[in-house]
């Protein structure tokens, strides 16, 4: 009998408890409101560290995957070194892409591995390299692209006469000094063109600020190979 006792009074307690709750928000929207408005910022916070974590943590697993590249062929003898440069190691069992370059800048002496294909997978764990353009460090012009809240974050205040220097996977190294700055439509694709030089193209999303809106603009800058 007391056990029954005990239960129902539990029951009609936590009715009560329940009701008040319910009578407490509803006399108060506000408080919704404003816990939805907690919610939603914590959310909005937790992303952009959640993929810049990602975004280091992929260059740590792709630095491996680059010298598993460069010494396999480095290593190789003279007559299968043509056939090692065609091998791919991917930097995790999933991957879709693999690194086919080292691209750093003096200013800020930071380092990226660059990933093949220009995606939105690949680039959401490093800057990629188009394709279509020329390989890096051969003849032409080489378009590495990136997030601009990521990766080339560092580029906001980049300045002609800058230097980057580019390793390829037999380990040549060759310098690039920023020529030209723009800022350009998302439609505007004269930068990926072919150049009757040796240079490299780094493009990013435009503006820098953190806004919902979306970018309609892009950075890009234009590396010509520098002579020492």
């Amino acid at each position: 009998m007391n056990k029954a006792n005990s239960s129902n009074r539990c029951k009609s307690d936590s009715i009560v408890l329940t009701t008040n709750t319910k009578d407490k928000f509803s006399k108060n929207p506000y408080k919704i409101i404003l816990l939805s408005l907690i919610v939603i910022a914590c959310l909005l916070l937790i992303k952009p560290s959640y993929l810049y974590a990602k975004s280091v943590l992929a260059q740590v697993l792709l630095k491996h995957a680059w010298q598993e590249t460069q010494q396999t062929y480095l290593q190789a003898p003279e007559q299968d070194k043509q056939q090692h440069s065609q091998e791919k190691y991917l930097p995790w069992q999933w991957a879709d892409s693999y690194p086919v370059a080292k691209l750093t800048y003096k200013k800020n002496n930071v380092s990226w591995i660059i990933m093949a294909g220009m995606t939105g997978r690949a680039m959401a764990f490093a800057p990629t390299w188009l394709e279509d353009s020329a390989k890096p460090n051969q003849y032409g012009n080489t378009v590495i692209s990136a997030h601009n809240d990521s990766h080339f974050n560092v580029l906001e205040d980049s300045d002609v006469g800058e230097e980057f220097l580019l390793e390829d996977q037999q380990g040549k190294i060759l310098t690039y000094r920023i020529t030209t700055i723009n800022i350009v439509s998302e439609y505007d694709v004269s930068s990926y063109l072919f150049q009757d030089e040796t240079m490299i193209t780094l493009i990013t999303c435009y503006p820098f600020e953190v806004t919902n809106k979306i970018k309609t603009q892009r950075l890009v800058i234009q590396a010509v190979k520098y002579n020492h």
